[in-house]
């Protein structure tokens, strides 16, 4: 009997182990596919190589500011670059008080009030691109997306070229950390210096810039400098952290279009043979299509990025744009009571600093859009006639592709950043400082009177 129930009870602990085994072959493959899905997210460095090899010290400097995080970072490093936003959002909350309608006073257009808007126009800048770094970190995992799809060119290429590449990336990092310390160094100069530097720069103890005890307290003092030093920086590096992906797309462009060119220059010439002159349109038919799909596959790197990018590009040209227009509309006016003093360095800084960040975000953008049709001109100059049908259908697609329309950065997902849109912003900039110029008359009694509350670092 004993033998009986042993037999009788086998088949169920049979079972009872499949179920188990068949559990266990569940969960390990639940677990792979997160894994893998994860893996397509995070920036791991082991399949990130030559990304990480070339944004090491930039992405330290990122830690630092709070402007880089993963999403696979421990709470803590999470909360470092929130609580940064955090702050950052009530500096620029308390420049408010800096108006005097706030406190029910009317103002008219002046050098003062135009002071106060382009001080709250900077700071809202800067926390507006932060916030959006932050919340393509976190919540949509856009920007690791982008890393991943990157990393995955660059670590094809040679270290010759990946060590050229990562020189530019430092310099244009090296330009902006130096601004930022320029910055920085000018609002603790300002603060702590003479009375005409004093006067410049006050707004920056906003609210209590028209307080007397503000003067002298050294720890109010040291607080604000540090507000305005982790502005200064991401005014600067969120803009080099652009300018390091452009680069990286139009290297592995540039790389592409030798690759296609090599094939139409060297292959074309054997097709022309007498000998296995199938064997060699087949062969070419295969190349050209494996670099047509490597294309399309690079243009999504593109769109990729566009989605990360497009509410930055949109905020960063708008408050850039219409800082240039108060400044230009203020300095119309150079003989008048408007410039004075240090105000004499400082606007034309701010305004060549302006240019240079409109100028560098549109260039840098008009880059990726030629460097993806830049094999048009070679396409066109292909003969059809020597080719099978469906090589020369595959060339015609990919001419229609190009031509009518080329993945490219837009402004808030609405304008194309293209050579025409450059025109059409400088050309605006260039009519605006000329109309103001020739309307206001020369002997217009200016309307701005320097105070020690109405100034900008």
């Amino acid at each position: 009997m004993e033998k009986e129930d042993k037999i009788d009870e086998s088949p169920f602990k049979s079972k009872k182990k499949m179920i188990t085994s068949s559990g266990k072959n569940i969960c390990i493959i639940v677990k792979k596919t997160l894994s893998n899905n994860c893996s397509v997210l995070e920036v791991n460095s082991s399949n990130c190589r030559a990304y990480c090899n070339i944004m090491k010290y930039p992405q330290v400097l990122m830690r630092i500011v709070g402007l880089f995080h993963k999403k696979s970072d421990k709470w803590f490093l999470k909360v470092y670059p929130l609580l940064i936003f955090i702050i950052l959002w009530l500096s620029f909350a308390r420049l408010f008080s800096l108006f005097e309608f706030w406190y029910g006073v009317s103002e008219s257009l002046s050098a003062q009030l135009a002071y106060k808007i382009i001080l709250i126009l900077w700071c809202f800048v800067t926390v507006a691109s932060a916030t959006i770094f932050f919340i393509n970190q976190e919540k949509h995992s856009r920007e690791n997306q982008l890393i991943h799809e990157l990393s995955f060119y660059l670590d094809k290429y040679s270290n010759k070229k990946i060590k050229i590449l990562k020189k530019k990336i430092l310099m244009y990092f090296f330009i902006g950390v130096f601004g930022s310390v320029f910055n920085s160094i000018s609002g603790i100069i300002s603060l702590f210096g003479p009375d005409y530097f004093y006067e410049a720069f006050s707004s920056l103890l906003a609210p209590f810039h028209k307080s007397t005890w503000s003067r002298s307290n050294v720890p109010y003092k040291i607080l604000n400098n540090i507000i305005l030093s982790f502005t200064s920086f991401i005014w600067m590096i969120t803009i080099c952290y652009y300018l390091a992906h452009c680069e990286m797309i139009v290297f592995i462009f540039k790389n592409f279009n030798q690759e296609f060119r090599d094939l139409v220059n060297n292959k074309m010439l054997v097709s022309n043979k007498q000998m296995n002159v199938q064997e060699n349109q087949y062969e070419l038919e295969d190349k050209f299509d494996e670099l047509r799909k490597k294309h399309l596959k690079i243009c999504k790197i593109i769109q990729q990025m566009n989605k990360c990018y497009q509410e930055f590009l949109g905020i960063t040209l708008l408050i850039n744009i219409t800082l240039m227009l108060m400044i230009f509309y203020i300095m119309t006016d150079w003989n008048g009571n408007c410039i004075q003093g240090i105000m004499a360095i400082l606007y034309p800084f701010w305004s060549l600093s302006g240019i240079i960040i409109i100028l560098l975000i549109l260039v840098f953008g008009t880059r990726i859009q030629e460097q993806c049709s830049n094999i048009l001109e070679d396409l066109l100059e292909v003969n059809l006639a020597e080719f099978t049908n469906s090589l020369c259908f595959k060339i015609n697609l990919m001419i229609n592709k190009l031509t009518q329309g080329v993945p490219c950065l837009t402004v808030f997902g609405i304008i194309n950043i293209n050579k025409e849109f450059i025109l059409t912003v400088f050309g605006t900039l260039i009519s605006y400082f000329i109309v103001v110029h020739e309307l206001k008359s020369p002997n217009q009694t200016p309307l701005c009177q320097l105070n020690s509350n109405s100034t900008l670092a």
